[in-house]
């Protein structure tokens, strides 16, 4: 005769201390390079209210021509014989530093634009860029002359 013994562990009623129960280990923090985000995304409309330009009328031509430099001799000779000299000056009598031309680079080209975008004056950066590339002793004239008349009043401010 043939009998079958089982055996079971001595523990087989018996939960063992740590197995199936949560562990008490201290939680450490957790470190992300991205941030929680806590709340829900919204649309945000922005509406822009004109545009870069100023409201103004249609634009002026220069009050004197570029070669009108009978008009203003000694501006004229200034900016045929010391045109460095000449081109501080205009930059200071624009408001700018005196230096400004020295550390710029085509700062007579940019003068011009400025003053021309400032006083709505009608033209464009390459008619500026060609008018001060051939002539930029007759540009820096042109430009004294007519913050001369805009101080004046004979050109429109």
């Amino acid at each position: 005769m043939e009998s079958t013994v089982m055996i079971q562990p001595a523990t087989a009623g018996m939960q063992l201390e740590g197995i199936n129960s949560p562990m008490e280990m201290p939680m450490q923090p957790i470190h992300s390079p991205y941030s929680v985000i806590t709340t829900q995304p919204t649309t945000v409309t922005v509406v822009a209210q004109g545009s870069y330009r100023f409201p103004r009328g249609a634009p002026r031509e220069w009050s004197t021509s570029v070669c009108g430099c009978c008009e203003d001799c000694g501006g004229c000779i200034c900016g045929w014989f010391c045109f460095p000299c000449y081109e501080c000056y205009i930059a200071s009598k624009m408001g700018e530093n005196c230096c400004t031309p020295c550390c710029l680079c085509n700062a007579t080209l940019v003068m011009r634009s400025y003053l021309r975008g400032r006083h709505n004056i009608q033209g464009s950066l390459s008619g500026d860029a060609c008018t001060t590339c051939w002539c930029p002793s007759c540009v820096l004239c042109q430009i004294s002359r007519e913050m001369d008349n805009i101080k004046k009043g004979l050109a429109a401010a």
